[in-house]
Order: C-alpha cells, then sequence, then structure tokens
C-alpha cells in the first residue's frame, strides 16, 4: 500500500468520527544549494613562527655580536656563528685565491657580501608574501653606503646577477613545493647568536611518501666545510627553543647567476657537525681573548669626537 492509500484512509476515518480534516498545501521541498567551497585557508607565509623578541646585532672591530634590543651590557652579547667559524680554514682553492688576488680581496669580498645581502633580502621578502621587482632590487643595491665593491662592476651587473640568483632560487621552490616554516629567524643562546636562513618542510626525495623539515642555509658562493658547521649550531639552538618542532635534516641551498638558459641550484645536505662547532668556539676564545681577561667580550668602536680643541680644558675634555 503506496502512502497516499494510507493517507486517504486516515482522512477517511477521522470523517466518520465527525471530525474536519482541513487539507493544507504542502510547500515543496526547498531544495539547499551546496554552497561553494570557499578557500578560507590562510597564506603559507602567516602560518610561519615568528620569533617572540628581535634581536640586534653590532659589527665591531672583533666581529658581529648579537644582543637583545635595548641591552647595552656588553658581557650579555654573544658572538655571531659565523664570526666563531672564523676560526676554520676555507681550504686549498680559497688560498690560492687569495695568494694571487689578495691585494683586491677586500673590495671583493664586499660585493660578494651585497650581491648576498641583496639576494637575501629579496628572498626573505618573497617567503614572506611580497612580489619582488627588479625595481625592487635596483633599489636594495642603492641602499647600501659602502660603494667600493663597484671596483669589479657595475651597479647593472650586480643587479642582473642577484636577479639570476632569483631565478636559481625560484627553481627550488617550484621543484620541491616546499611549506615555510621560518624565515631569517634570530638565534641568542648562553655561547652565541645569530641569523638562521630558512625552514621549510619538503619531501627529501620524489619517492618521499612525507615531508620532513629541513633548516636551510642559502648561499651565493661556494661551499665550505664550515657551512654544516653554521647550520649545525642553528640547529642545536632551535631544537632546544622548539621541541615541538625539531630539525630533521639540515641543508645548504646554493643559488647561482652561472647558468645557461634554465636556472640551476644544488640543494647539498650535510652532516649535523655540533660537537665539532663547539671545538670552533673553544679554538675561537682561546685565539681572542686577552692574556689578563676572562673571557672574549665585544670592542666597542671608538667614536670620533666632534670638538678639537689644543688649551681650552673643558672643551679638550668633552
Amino acid at each position: 500500500m503506496s502512502d497516499t492509500q494510507k493517507l486517504n484512509e486516515v482522512i477517511e476515518y477521522l470523517q466518520s468520527q465527525g471530525l474536519d480534516v482541513v487539507e493544507t498545501p504542502t510547500k515543496p521541498k526547498e531544495i539547499k544549494k551546496e554552497k561553494e567551497e570557499v578557500d578560507t585557508k590562510k597564506p603559507l607565509y602567516e602560518e610561519m613562527i615568528y620569533p617572540a623578541e628581535e634581536l640586534k646585532s653590532e659589527g665591531l672591530g672583533n666581529g658581529r655580536w648579537y644582543h637583545e634590543i635595548g641591552d647595552t651590557n656588553i658581557n650579555n652579547w654573544k658572538p655571531s656563528v659565523t664570526t666563531i667559524l672564523s676560526v676554520i680554514d676555507k681550504g686549498g682553492g680559497f688560498n690560492a685565491w687569495n695568494r694571487n688576488y689578495g691585494h683586491m680581496a677586500d673590495p671583493y669580498m664586499k660585493y660578494a657580501a651585497t650581491k648576498g645581502s641583496v639576494t637575501h633580502f629579496s628572498i626573505d621578502d618573497m617567503v614572506n608574501g611580497k612580489t619582488i621587482t627588479a625595481q625592487d632590487v635596483w633599489n636594495k643595491i642603492d641602499f647600501e653606503q659602502d660603494e667600493s665593491w663597484k671596483v669589479f662592476g657595475t651597479k647593472k651587473l650586480m643587479a642582473q646577477q642577484v636577479l639570476r640568483n632569483i631565478e636559481s632560487f625560484m627553481a627550488f621552490w617550484e621543484e620541491k613545493d616546499p611549506i615555510p616554516i621560518a624565515a631569517e629567524y634570530p638565534i641568542l643562546t648562553e655561547h652565541y647568536g645569530g641569523r638562521l636562513d630558512l625552514i621549510v618542510q619538503i619531501k627529501k626525495t620524489k619517492n618521499s611518501k612525507k615531508r620532513s623539515t629541513v633548516m636551510i642555509d642559502i648561499k651565493t658562493g661556494g661551499s665550505y666545510f664550515s657551512h654544516a658547521l653554521q647550520n649545525s649550531a642553528y640547529k642545536h639552538a632551535w631544537d632546544n627553543e622548539h621541541p615541538d618542532l625539531p630539525i630533521d635534516y639540515i641543508a645548504g641551498l646554493y643559488v647561482t647567476s652561472e647558468y645557461r638558459d634554465k636556472p640551476t641550484y644544488k640543494l647539498q645536505y650535510q652532516n649535523y657537525m655540533y660537537d665539532e662547532f663547539l671545538c670552533a668556539l673553544k679554538l675561537w676564545h682561546a685565539i681572542h681573548k686577552p692574556a689578563k681577561a676572562d673571557a672574549v667580550k665585544p670592542k666597542l668602536n671608538k667614536k670620533t669626537r666632534t670638538t678639537f680643541n689644543l688649551y681650552n680644558k673643558t672643551e679638550k675634555e668633552a
């Protein structure tokens, strides 16, 4: 028996009992349209981990030192990881270049440092969701006050090299499809300070079933042994600060402007060597610690007086 027949029988029975049955028109079922799925997920860069406090670095006579902003007590300042690792020999190739072109080492190093800094700043901006244009790169180079590097090339040449470095990084990003975790993250420990370049989650190989958390140091030059020690120091500090998100692997990402048509890069995984870094730290202190001091302290740059007088004692002591 159908539902309609059953309903009619019920109506007839009620009417036989003297009850009026008023039929009300039934509203057709409202067909709810499925809402179009709106992607409310935040951009990946908005999900990154940012430091609770920023740090400040000072370039002094005995290297670069890190400290909390506003902390003027130099006893709390810590040498940078790269300053500590300056005690590590860079190898025969570098030494041979230094012998042949040592007289040009200073402007060349400033050229390489400026190119590297502009590349790093540009990549950091992109990881944080910004669009970088050729004009932005030009402006960043223009912002650099020291122009002694121009012995090795023009501003236009450097801009072209930086743009090609960025293309190299883009090739890495597009191929590995990373999830960014942190970028330009400041590190300050009991023994050292620094700023790690990038932490991402990627598949280590194409056949990997899951992503690994990889700490990456971006380089625009050659590969050296000290790079693994640098990353090892950063990993140790990060893992202590973020035990819930430890680093699985450390690696150097070597971006380059030296390619023909298709941008290339090299992602080089490194061994974790924190104990070896501690040896370098101990050696650095042994070399730089004054004989009567208990530790290496920052050498503050002495400010030059702005007023000079040979006879007025008040002005002379000012």
